[in-house]
């Protein structure tokens, strides 16, 4: 809901009115209000009515020229913590939108003033609709788990596949070369750029590098990718001179990548 004019109702826990407070933030934090908004917000109904179980409450703003409403809504179980419209609030337990499509008004016959006839929209729930376009931070994230799927779930299990069952039944050695560029040039760069991507963009919402699982153990993979690259390096370029078979590392190299690839998987 980054940028986004939002508009909070909540009940007054003294007499049960409708507190109104218009925010906004630009990055994943608390948003802040806004002292002067563009629409100014008011409550329809001094106290929120009910119905039965359900509690409702309303709001209205100054309509615009705009026939297509792109509109977000969320609500949380927890009570801000005062009365007041700077009170300081929690995340949401969900949220979703929906798309107003206000191009059919009709008349009636009694009055002057025209009813708008809402049609069929889209829309979702914890999650953003299909028909509205992606936000800056949702397009750069997209673009990070594309690549990174690429670059893990792809590449890397490809490259080792291939060697794995190359080297014994092809003549020759191409297999390593195609393993080579692989593993370490092609699927790199899709994990730097991913990487890169989701780093810079963390950094500009301020929501916190290592804030959650996903983060951590994406930080753990790659710096395990790193590692098994420089081992890569050290079997190929540093052979024992009189081994009896395969070396430890030439295990440790297979293990790590499985492992690699497994959590990967996971994450």
């Amino acid at each position: 809901m980054i940028s986004s004019d939002m508009v909070l109702l909540w009940r007054d826990s003294n007499d049960g009115h409708t507190i109104v407070s218009q925010r906004k933030t630009s990055v994943f934090s608390m948003p802040t209000v806004v002292s002067n908004p563009p629409r100014v917000a008011t409550a329809l109904d001094y106290r929120a009515t009910s119905n039965s179980s359900a509690v409702t409450l309303s709001f209205s703003v100054p309509s615009i020229t705009d026939t297509r409403q792109d509109l977000i809504w969320a609500w949380s179980s927890n009570q801000p913590s005062g009365n007041t419209p700077d009170a300081t609030i929690v995340q949401h337990d969900d949220e979703g939108n929906f798309v107003l499509s206000l191009t059919n008004l009709q008349f009636t016959d009694d009055s002057s003033s025209p009813t708008t006839t809402i049609t069929p929209t889209s829309g979702s729930s914890g999650s953003s609709s299909s028909s509205s376009p992606l936000t800056h931070y949702q397009k750069v994230f997209a673009a990070h788990g594309i690549l990174m799927t690429l670059a893990f779930l792809v590449f890397l299990p490809f490259g080792a596949l291939q060697a794995r069952l190359l080297r014994t039944s092809v003549e020759g050695k191409w297999w390593f070369g195609a393993h080579w560029i692989i593993q370490w040039p092609l699927t790199a760069i899709l994990i730097i750029v991913g990487f890169a991507l989701a780093v810079d963009e963390v950094g500009d919402l301020r929501t916190g590098h290592l804030n959650s699982t996903h983060k951590k153990w994406g930080l753990v993979i790659v710096l395990l990718y790193v590692v098994q690259c420089m081992l890569g390096g050290v079997i190929h370029h540093f052979k024992p001179a009189r081994a009896t078979g395969r070396p430890p590392q030439n295990y440790f190299h297979a293990i790590l990548g499985i492992t690699i690839i497994a959590l990967s998987f996971w994450q």
